[in-house]
């Protein structure tokens, strides 16, 4: 092995590149550079002549998936300058299992082409299918209990030749259980298969990574920072394999992150399953640089309960900007979006610059960049009549609406044996839809135009421009060209790919100076010189909902505890003097108990209005 690829690691990390045991389960706190613990051991076997096509690394969002491929080719390129072979396949799993799909698509009736819906288009046609069998109601819970309801979700989405986010995995899984073709590709054709973030996983991902029949699986993951228990991911998972003898275990115990009172109040919070391994807490190893503090003596963290919070968190941004940290460097965390909006418009009153990442504040959310979605896909999978119905009244279409009578469309449709798109445009002599039509038709593969070309086309036709400069909707006009100056040169193949995937922490811009606000979900994988923890109460931490269990307490810690490590230099925790109960009364509040257990002493510190 080449040294170099050694050079500068800790002995755990070390270990975690060298070792050949064919089982290895490597514990990464937070900061402990597993990217490059997993980066370095991927050039170890390719350097040691694995060939590329035979490695399998998965990780959870396409953020660490690309960061991952760029080091490994930068540690490649130095280390092999004169290689010419492939890369690794790096992927997340919904993103690898969909490419599985795609390759044999057969057995669930699906073209190549067929289009994945995310939860909001998912709500769309399930609120259609409701429509179209006369369930009234409202709630979606109960809407997915009905089976009418189901089975004709499930009969648009085949007719659509669509599937929705969830089922990509149980698919996966199916194929490689059942499905020979499928399973002779992909079952032993990986020597070795790494997984990130394995605290993450559920129980259908953790089945397709034991399927897969490799030699060899190594794991990183960290029971600390397992916070998707609404999507099946338990501590449980991965701490079984601490248990099992056949995994080696490592521990990644040094923070290379955070501040020595940052990582102290962690180890504080979290101590991690004792019964299972002898837990060592995490140590800060980070060298220790002067920098300007914002609260007398050398702790970095800070506490702070008031009246009102969102004019607290503003005045602690200006102040951390005024010694020297850029807006972009300070983030806000809170565990839900409510706190955040009134920060933003406390924020806006100030002048000081910000964004939302995710949620409200992400164009791919708003009605024109989802369309923009759509359009894309559509173009890609013609057969969709989800998203051309989806699609129907969108620019021109809102002021005079053409598709009032879908029941006529889509009969028309089922006469001929059309798609809904072609009923569109020749059922009514529609102009705009029948230019789509013709256009979207006459593509050979509508994958391998750009993803910016196809929405002009959209664009163009519907008059989505001139229908908004008539209205005066200069913003929505704005936000358009910013979409599609977003998009650049992305082919609608890669758009594709993106959107199926797609998480906060990938659409997160570190090239504008502004206070980026996001949920603690959002900023998992995310690291900033200055966090700002919102909200930190009784009753989010833990929460005081009657029907939480101890279990929703448990991951109420752990999330606690991943905002808390985001933070390398400052980390500020507030807390609201009151807040608005349901009945929208003010209440009093307290700090959360969690921190008041590991010992964080919540300040008073008044900030009058508009200070």
């Amino acid at each position: 092995m080449t040294t170099s690829l050694i050079t500068g690691l800790n002995p755990q990390q070390r270990q975690a590149v060298e070792s050949d045991h064919p089982r290895i389960l490597a514990i990464a706190g937070a900061g402990s550079g597993k990217t490059a613990c997993l980066t370095r051991r991927i050039a170890r076997l390719m350097t040691g002549g694995v060939p590329a096509e035979r490695i399998l690394a998965v990780t959870f969002t396409r953020k660490a998936a690309d960061e991952m491929k760029s080091r490994v080719s930068s540690l490649i390129e130095d280390v092999m300058p004169d290689y010419r072979g492939g890369m690794p396949t790096v992927r997340t799993m919904h993103s690898w299992g969909a490419q599985l799909l795609r390759r044999f698509p057969d057995r669930f009736g699906l073209t190549r082409h067929f289009t994945i819906y995310d939860e909001a288009d998912s709500e769309s046609v399930l609120r259609a299918a409701a429509e179209a069998v006369g369930e009234t109601s409202k709630r979606s819970s109960t809407l997915r209990r009905r089976e009418p309801v189901m089975e004709e979700y499930r009969a648009m989405l085949k007719a659509g030749n669509a599937v929705d986010f969830d089922q990509i995995e149980a698919m996966t899984l199916e194929l490689l259980e059942y499905d020979p073709a499928a399973r002779t590709a992909a079952i032993g054709h990986y020597a070795h298969v790494l997984v990130d973030e394995y605290q993450d996983t559920n129980l259908a991902q953790v089945a397709i990574v034991n399927g897969l029949g490799s030699a060899s699986i190594f794991i990183v993951g960290d029971p600390r920072q397992s916070i998707y228990r609404f999507r099946g991911a338990v501590p449980a998972t991965i701490i079984a394999l601490a248990a099992d003898h056949d995994y080696e275990v490592i521990q990644l115990t040094a923070n290379y992150r955070s501040d020595q009172s940052i990582v102290d109040l962690g180890n504080k919070l979290v101590k991690g399953p004792t019964a299972v391994l002898t837990w060592e807490p995490m140590t800060a190893e980070r060298a220790a640089t002067p920098h300007p503090d914002i609260g007398e003596g050398a702790n970095r963290v800070h506490a702070f309960i008031d009246s009102d919070e969102p004019a607290l968190v503003a005045a602690k941004l200006s102040r951390l900007h005024d010694l020297g940290v850029a807006w972009k460097d300070a983030a806000v965390l809170c565990r839900t979006w409510a706190p955040l909006r009134e920060l933003a418009a406390e924020l806006e009153r100030r002048g000081v610059p910000h964004r939302f990442c995710g949620g409200s504040g992400d164009p791919w959310e708003t009605e024109d960049g989802r369309n923009i979605a759509r359009a894309i896909r559509l173009a890609a999978n013609p057969a969709d009549d989800n998203l051309a119905r989806m699609l129907a009244e969108w620019g021109v279409m809102g002021d005079a609406p053409r598709f009032r009578e879908w029941a006529t469309t889509r009969a028309l449709a089922a006469k001929m044996r059309w798609t809904l798109l072609r009923a569109m445009a020749a059922g009514q002599g529609d102009q705009e839809w029948g230019a789509i039509y013709r256009v979207v038709e006459g593509l050979p593969d509508a994958t391998d135009l750009g993803a910016a070309e196809i929405a002009r086309a959209f664009i163009g036709y519907l008059g989505v421009r001139e229908a908004y400069r008539s209205r005066s909707l200069t913003a929505r006009l704005d936000l358009i060209g910013a979409i599609l100056a977003d998009l650049g040169g992305t082919s609608a193949a890669a758009f594709r790919d993106w959107w199926t995937d797609r998480a906060t922490v990938d659409r997160v811009r570190f090239d504008v100076d502004e206070v980026p606000l996001m949920t603690i979900h959002a900023s998992k994988g995310l690291e900033f010189p200055a966090v700002v923890v919102m909200g930190c109460r009784d009753g989010l931490f833990p929460s005081s909902r009657k029907s939480a269990t101890q279990e929703d307490k448990d991951e109420d810690l752990r999330v606690l505890y991943v905002a808390v490590t985001r933070a390398r230099d400052h980390l500020l925790l507030t807390c609201p003097e009151h807040f608005a109960g349901w009945s929208g009364k003010p209440l009093d509040t307290r700090p959360s108990p969690f921190l008041v257990g590991a010992r964080v002493e919540f300040r008073w510190e008044a900030t009058p209005n508009g200070s």
